[in-house]
């Protein structure tokens, strides 16, 4: 009997400290367990990191949040960019063929006809280009095999590129063919530059992987991190088990000498087998990281990982795994800010000068590729900045657009740098509507400017002009597609709304939702109370009425008749934007 009372005057102690130890799980822990008897893989709790930001800052900001209230101006001189007010952005160069990264000289030059910096491209070249403009072939026929031009997937060929620190000399990262097997591998050389950095006098190497991969998802950027060591990002092969496996390159961020020795003080480091990768690994658990670059403050790495259904901003830790598994979420552990739908993230640098305006040393800008091969104005496009704070070096806010094209042609963004009077960038295919884009390809740069400060946004009066329905797919577009889909195109996080209309008639004259709503108006709870106009209003309206009076209220408030809801409200969307949505939805 003792023991039985004992036992019931313990089960509540036990259910509190049941639910402390569920609890506990979910904080800001970094977890570790034993991947095999030598180091330590490391586990980063990413919900306890999103409650720690939401306490913190009263916003989740790897929640997807609709962004709203950029539209931009167009570029006085170049039409097709639009621009954040304030900026502006110039042609640079032209004449290339699939353009990647930009690199900057080192020392900078003191003569416009010197080499101001350098971009690699693709299919096995790199060309210099001079202060005032010229443009010359520093480096060819880098790749041991004819590359595909117009393949939708195809990474292969002159991936990443950086400057050897203290010297004019670069340091590529390509693929190439193995000569017995066929098969694709990749490899890190390093390319002597003649005294004026204009030509290449040798070719070294400084690491072949010796593992084969596919045409994408590869070895791409190659960094100088804060402690002086070589950085290299290698993608998993479209082989996604390879991401896990620490015995295998693929998926990781590699760290080394800039002789190409394993760094002793990496976290998986073999005395015994200096050569294998396991003593390379730095990080694992990445899908296709295209690009990364060091926090000038915190002197940590950000790195942008493509995924499938998402796309991830993570910050690189010694010895973290970032979890990708082959899965459509392996793209969220240990995220910062996550993309959905994807817009393939693939360049990234941080401002070390504020080259364009006040405060913006420390931003982080990603340029957004977007789906490839596609014409006109489309998700991607664009750069976007990151504002982090100076204390946490946490995000600050959402990505804030700067650029983004609206033209017709392929045209898009792909690497990013620091210029001396700007944020260069390279257009990939450049202004052309052929799929042979050789030749097309350009260098741009966004600038400050007073130009554009007194511009309409979107050419307001001849958008006030279009018809509601107009205006209404364009903010639907801007708003919402992130989580709804329409004929096909969008996010699957809400439901499709291609046959909104006649779906939401037929569910709001139901009498499953009649039901729902005459419990919810006779509710004591406030919020519920506060609601009641609303819903009374819906219920006494009748057909399509029903369904635009619903979904006015929907988009101001949409707990009001579900408080389950996880929909952001609208009200930063103003009140004659929402009531377009309303009219283009009405239409579907």
């Amino acid at each position: 009997m003792e023991k039985k009372l004992l036992k019931e005057r313990l089960k509540p102690i036990l259910r509190l400290v049941l639910a402390g130890m569920i609890g506990a799980s979910a904080m800001f822990f970094v977890l570790y367990k034993k991947p095999g008897k030598h180091k330590l893989e490391k586990f980063l709790a990413v919900a306890g990191v999103r409650e720690r930001m939401a306490a913190r800052y009263g916003r989740d900001y790897n929640a997807k949040v609709e962004v709203s209230g950029w539209q931009g101006v167009r570029s006085p001189a170049h039409g097709m960019w639009k621009v954040r007010p304030g900026l502006d952005v110039r042609k640079v160069a032209d004449g290339f063929t699939y353009p990647v990264n930009i690199v900057f000289a080192s020392p900078p030059p003191t003569d416009p006809n010197d080499t101001l910096f350098y971009v690699n491209e693709l299919h096995g070249s790199i060309k210099f280009v001079t202060g005032n403009g010229k443009v010359g072939v520093y480096a060819k026929n880098l790749i041991n095999f004819t590359p595909i031009p117009q393949s939708k997937s195809d990474e292969s060929g002159v991936s990443g590129l950086l400057g050897v620190p203290g010297s004019r000399d670069l340091i590529a990262t390509l693929s190439y063919l193995d000569s017995s097997s066929g098969l694709m591998s990749n490899r890190i050389i390093r390319l002597v530059s003649d005294a004026e950095g204009k030509q290449v006098k040798e070719v070294r190497e400084i690491l072949d992987l010796k593992e084969f991969t596919s045409p994408s998802n590869q070895i791409q950027q190659a960094i100088s991190g804060a402690d002086g060591r070589l950085y290299v990002s290698v993608g998993d092969g479209e082989n996604p088990p390879l991401s896990l496996d620490l015995t295998k390159f693929g998926g990781k961020i590699l760290r080394m000498n800039f002789d190409g020795t394993a760094c002793e003080d990496n976290p998986l480091y073999e005395a015994v087998f200096p050569d294998s990768p396991r003593s390379y690994i730095y990080s694992y658990g990445l899908r296709n990281v295209f690009d990364m670059d060091v926090d000038p403050r915190s002197k940590a790495i950000l790195a942008v990982d493509n995924g499938k259904a998402n796309d991830r901003l993570v910050r690189i830790e010694a010895g973290a795994s970032y979890g990708w598994n082959g899965q459509p979420e392996g793209t969220l552990p240990n995220a910062m800010y996550t993309w959905n739908p994807p817009v393939s993230p693939c360049g990234a640098t941080f401002l070390t000068k504020e080259v364009l305006g006040p405060e913006t040393y420390g931003r982080f800008y990603v340029g957004c590729y977007g789906p490839p091969w596609v014409r006109g104005s489309t998700l991607g496009k664009t750069i976007v900045e990151f504002e982090l704070d100076k204390r946490t070096h946490l995000l600050r806010s959402v990505p804030q657009t700067i650029l983004q094209y609206v033209g017709d042609r392929y045209t898009t963004v792909l690497g990013l740098a620091e210029g001396p009077d700007g944020l260069y960038f390279t257009d990939f295919f450049g202004e052309t509507d052929s799929s042979d884009a050789a030749g097309t390809g350009a260098v741009w740069k966004v600038v400050g400017s007073e130009e554009t400060l007194g511009l309409p946004e979107f050419e307001e009066e001849s958008f006030a002009a279009l018809p509601p329905a107009e205006r209404g797919k364009f903010h639907f577009h801007r708003n919402c597609r992130t989580c709804h889909k329409i004929d096909g195109v969008g996010g699957a996080e809400g439901p499709d709304l291609s046959l909104f209309r006649r779906e939401m008639e037929i569910r709001l004259h139901s009498k499953a939702y009649v039901e729902s709503v005459k419990r919810l108006l006779i509710s004591e709870q406030s919020f519920v109370k506060e609601q009641t106009p609303r819903l009374r209003e819906v219920m006494a309206a009748e057909g399509d009425e029903r369904v635009r009076v619903w979904l006015r209220h929907h988009l101001e408030e949409p707990r009001f008749d579900n408080t389950r809801s996880h929909m952001p409200n609208f009200l930063l969307v103003k009140k004659r934007d929402r009531q377009d949505i309303v009219e283009f939805l009405m239409r579907r």
